[in-house]
């Protein structure tokens, strides 16, 4: 059989022409002997000669042989096939990165966000790389999901507090933060950023602090409230934390305000303990004042003999006892100008025994005074002495001084009583 295209003699079965390469027409083989069939050299001379014009067309051109195909041909047209892939993949790159959205993971220093909890309402406003403005809300859970941005420059801002399952709300009011990602648009990026699931922004962190349940406002309540309702995965959740809060922050102000009663009762209960302690400090003290005082007033002269018979009158009696009075009193006048009898020219002997407080009652304080005393006439030159018990008053001033001075004593064969106040 021969090649219907260059002629070439060709083995029997054979698919493809081993000379020009041209495919085999299998209905139409050429075989040797054939009327139609020409050798290559019957086939150019018949190309090289004209046709007559008067000859009619022949219905099909003798075909010609090609020119075989050169090796570096086949592989130029590979690498171009190949460069024109690669271009495509670039412009398909670079429209995944800058139009396409990308999952954004965000960094949470949220204590306790669960997935019981509901999501953190944030708000992302600003410019997308291809110029698109952006201003939506999402939902972001404790992995730090929840965010899907075309990249470009934002501002991330928390709007309203989650509501943990114990009810801890927190402060939003300074979670906010600025951010941008995508603007290394070098093709190492590109091809990285093209096989990348979600681009991670570690350097964007949500800090939330738990605000204190006790300062916790309804109004914080409500907004954290109405951001749950909007989101489609926890709205079914909603009431129930909305009561929990408002439940934690109730036990919270109940604890805070028996916590403050308590406080104030204990308080009141140590002023109460340190007035007790003052008023018997001050009490004792004036005890111990009103014992010495007595003595001090019943003891006017000293006794220079065993046999007591001997006396001499105590020269600096009314200013020892003055140091006992509240000066401007009349009892300081008494002392200070000697009416109080006895002082001077030693008409009484007076020198107590012993002393006693019996009682006190606010400033008053009660002593028993044992005395030893008599009257004498120096110049009929007789002298009389007997024992007396006297009850006395002493009160005082704030200051410690005594203000008043009274002396009762009862007659034993009468029952009469004689007061002496100063």
């Amino acid at each position: 059989m021969f090649c219907t295209r260059c002629g070439a003699k060709m083995p029997d079965g054979a698919r493809f022409c081993t000379e020009c390469g041209a495919p085999m027409d299998d209905d139409k083989p050429i075989e040797q002997g054939d009327a139609t069939a020409t050798t290559p050299y019957e086939q150019a001379t018949q190309a090289q000669a004209p046709l007559p014009a008067y000859a009619p067309q022949p219905e099909t051109a003798p075909a010609t042989k090609p020119e075989p195909q050169r090796a570096d041909h086949r592989g130029r047209n590979v690498l171009i096939a190949v460069l024109a892939a690669l271009c495509v993949l670039v412009v398909a790159f670079f429209i995944y990165k800058v139009k396409a959205p990308h999952a954004v993971v965000l960094n949470l220093d949220v204590p306790g966000l669960s997935t019981s909890s509901s999501r953190i309402p944030v708000r992302v406003t600003g410019m997308a790389l291809d110029g698109e403005s952006v201003d939506e809300v999402f939902f972001v859970g404790p992995n730090g999901d929840g965010i899907q941005l075309k990249q470009g420059t934002y501002r991330l801002s928390v709007i309203a507090s989650p509501i943990l399952e114990d009810g801890t709300i927190f402060l939003v009011s300074d979670a906010w933060q600025d951010f941008s990602f995508g603007r290394d648009l070098s093709f190492p990026a590109l091809v990285a950023d093209a096989f990348a699931q979600t681009v991670p922004l570690h350097e964007v962190t949500i800090t939330l602090v738990p605000e204190s349940a006790v300062s916790v406002t309804d109004e914080q309540i409500e907004d954290a409230y109405e951001e749950v309702l909007a989101d489609p995965e926890r709205k079914d959740s909603a009431d129930g934390l909305r009561e929990t809060a408002t439940e934690t922050r109730d036990d919270a102000v109940a604890a805070a305000e028996q916590r403050i009663a308590d406080e104030e009762a204990a308080e009141q209960q140590r002023a109460a303990d340190e007035a007790a302690e003052s008023a018997a400090a001050a009490q004792a003290r004036r005890e111990t004042l009103a014992h010495d005082f007595a003595m001090q007033y019943w003891t006017n002269v000293t006794v220079s003999s065993p046999d007591a018979s001997g006396h001499e009158a105590i020269s600096d009696w009314s200013s020892r006892c003055l140091a006992y009075v509240e000066p401007g009193t009349s009892l300081y006048e008494d002392f200070s100008t000697g009416r109080d009898g006895g002082a001077g020219d030693l008409e009484a002997i007076d020198i107590a025994k012993d002393a006693e407080v019996t009682s006190s009652e606010g400033n008053t304080v009660h002593v028993t005074v044992n005395v030893a005393g008599g009257m004498e006439d120096e110049s009929a030159g007789w002298s009389r002495t007997a024992n007396f018990t006297y009850t006395t008053d002493v009160t005082f001033a704030d200051d410690d001084l005594i203000t008043s001075y009274a002396s009762h004593y009862t007659d034993p064969s009468t029952g009469r009583v004689t007061t002496v106040t100063h």
